[in-house]
């Protein structure tokens, strides 16, 4: 999806629609159905859009909350921990390997306790998993920079500002600077696994029961609902591979 920070909205009838924030849900389509995506902030007003009827399809952590929203989980994001590898021998100098294989061990998120943090404003879904993981290791975090923005976030910590969250899917966009491995902001930062069994989030895909559903918007949701290995809600028996168009 072409989902950053900010909440899109993407009508597939404009023509080659490519999938960057969901990598693997399409790799071409072109349809005529809007969708509207989000990981992160502002979920809740693509949630009116589907309310209103002004969206027909969308993606974002569950659960959605109008009662005419109907979804299933696509799958579950996972968060990390960025920082500085300058930053990370600075503090912890000859111990910094010793220090980052007892955390990939433990996760015990003290042994990061005393570091600056540039995180997401409050209200946002990704803070609220990072607050949840603080508030479980007693941390008050130093908080450094709040923004709306988790590629801001992710290149103030490559630059040493201080350590950050990010989700997985920001990782692996080869559309995001976080996403491009061998970039240069990529090279100045260790990832750490940040999020377990009981941080991690689901990211769904849904649309408003009580509205007409057009079959290209069910072939959309079904289509991508098989790319991550899960029951279709619509056509059982039909099968769509990968690249289909529709």
């Amino acid at each position: 999806m072409a989902a950053h920070q900010q909440h899109r909205t993407h009508d597939l009838s404009r023509g080659v629609f490519k999938a960057q924030r969901l990598p693997g849900i399409l790799e071409h389509v072109s349809c005529s159905c809007t969708v509207g995506s989000h990981i992160g902030s502002g979920l809740d007003l693509l949630e009116k859009d589907l309310s209103k009827g002004l969206i027909d399809v969308l993606i974002g952590f569950a659960p959605f909350t109008p009662d005419c929203a109907e979804y299933a989980p696509l799958m579950q994001e996972k968060m990390y921990l960025v920082g500085q590898r300058e930053l990370l021998h600075q503090t912890f100098g000859a111990q910094t390997q010793q220090v980052c294989r007892a955390y990939e061990a433990t996760r015990n998120l003290r042994l990061f306790a005393k570091f600056p943090f540039v995180l997401l404003k409050k209200g946002d879904r990704i803070r609220a998993i990072a607050d949840r993981v603080f508030s479980r290791y007693s941390i008050q975090p130093d908080i450094r920079l709040e923004t709306q923005n988790v590629q801001t976030a992710f290149c103030l910590a490559a630059e040493g500002m201080g350590l950050t969250i990010c989700p997985e899917l920001y990782l692996y966009s080869p559309y995001t600077v976080s996403g491009t491995a061998a970039g240069p902001v990529r090279q100045k930062v260790e990832i750490f696994p940040f999020s377990d069994k009981d941080t991690a989030d689901t990211i769904a895909i849904g649309y408003n029961r009580e509205r007409y559903l057009s079959k290209i918007a069910r072939d959309f949701i079904d289509l991508s609902l098989r790319l991550y290995q899960k029951a279709p809600l619509f056509s059982a028996q039909e099968d769509f591979p990968v690249g289909a168009i529709l």
